[in-house]
């Protein structure tokens, strides 16, 4: 898999994978929000579809080992490309060149602090600390790398995520199937970014491909092979504090194929967990009692019985396809408007030929908004 540049939770550097660059970018030295930007996505009517996917292959899966066309550990099938009936085009727009970069070799997600003059950056082996004060000259402030918690007896590795919180970093991984790596998180105190100093870690039995930090408490993708929770930790206790599943809503999506309802990202805002379910659609959790997460919606395009009827090849190839593949969900400050970030890729896998069908879905499926200032209505 390679690196994601995605865009950061709090703000707009660019991670830039094909060289491993940190990018501060804009023309103004006002670091831009993302939830102001797809806000004014939704007020300008600007089309999300021209915004770029990422230029990684299928994840739905790799949480419980390389994925085959049944969703059992074993090797991974390289999908066929196809042409996309419908391209969608990318408008040039001005003001957006890098102001600076500096070098963080694999670089997979950056997280800002609140003031944007910290980033941190989730590099594969461990994370980064990169002073911002001065966009255009960017400096690499620390490296943390063979991060192994006391006890632990073995390093993290395929660190893909970190979460930034009140001077605090939480550092997660493996993303995907490790068989020798630490699986679990890390938390650090970052409030002098030169010199992190581990505050705790909590061990789990899954890898762990994203998170999210909010005060004491991790919440993480707990892509176990079987249920696929989410699952509430306290880092300093070192205890599990709650978890929650689609199959504790419905019993039947126990029996979905798994590659359609991996748990790839989770969101936390004022009391609301926000879960991306990949095909299974997006999740709203009442998270007030964190030891009790409670069910408030969903927006999803299919229901479990259109899914039940997939498996094998077909689960596999509407794994990478639209409609579903929901890949990243954030709310806007004040909770009322919901981005949801589609991955997905043109799959011929398992398929004659690699020339699209009149009922081809494609392949980009772009950015939704939703409006949720009523959570349970969205």
């Amino acid at each position: 898999m390679t690196a994601r540049g995605h865009v950061p939770d709090d703000g707009w550097p660019s991670v830039s994978p094909a060289t491993d660059r940190l990018n501060a970018v804009g023309s103004e030295p006002a670091v831009v929000n993302r939830r102001q930007f797809l806000r004014a996505v939704a007020l300008t009517g600007l089309s999300t579809a021209a915004l770029p996917a990422a230029d990684h292959g299928p994840e739905p899966g790799d949480a419980t080992g390389p994925r085959t066309g049944t969703g059992a550990p074993g090797t991974t099938p390289t999908p066929t490309p196809s042409p996309t009936p419908t391209e969608p085009a990318a408008t040039p727009t001005t003001g957006w060149d890098p102001r600076g970069h500096v070098s963080v070799p694999g670089a997979t997600e950056t997280v800002l602090t609140s003031d944007g003059g910290t980033a941190f950056v989730a590099t594969g082996d461990g994370f980064a600390a990169v002073d911002l004060s001065d966009p255009t000259s960017p400096e690499v402030l620390a490296r943390e790398t063979a991060i192994s918690p006391p006890g632990a007896g073995a390093v993290m590795a395929d660190v893909f995520d970190v979460k930034y919180d009140d001077d605090r970093l939480l550092v997660a991984g493996p993303a995907n199937y490790h068989p020798d790596a630490f699986r679990g998180v890390a938390l650090f105190d970052v409030s002098d970014p030169a010199d992190p100093a581990l505050l705790g870690a909590y061990r789990t039995t899954f890898p762990v491909h994203n998170c999210y930090l909010d005060g004491e408490l991790a919440y993480l993708t707990g892509n176990d092979g079987e249920t696929n929770p989410v699952v509430v930790v306290d880092v300093p206790d070192a205890t599990e504090v709650g978890r929650w599943s689609v199959v504790d809503r419905d019993e039947r999506w126990r029996d979905v194929h798994l590659s359609l309802r991996t748990l790839h990202d989770v969101y936390v805002q004022d009391g609301y967990a926000y879960l991306a379910y990949w095909d299974a659609g997006t999740w709203i959790l009442d998270v007030s009692d964190p030891a009790d997460p409670a069910y408030v919606t969903d927006i999803r395009e299919r229901s479990v019985e259109d899914l039940l009827r997939l498996d094998g090849l077909r689960a596999a190839r509407e794994s990478s396809e639209p409609p579903g593949n929901d890949h990243y969900v954030a709310p806007d400050p004040a909770g009322n408007l919901l981005a949801v970030g589609k991955e997905s890729w043109n799959s011929n896998f398992g398929k004659e030929g690699t020339t699209p069908g009149p009922d081809d879905p494609g392949g980009p499926s772009g950015v939704a908004l939703y409006d949720v200032s009523g959570p349970a209505d969205p």
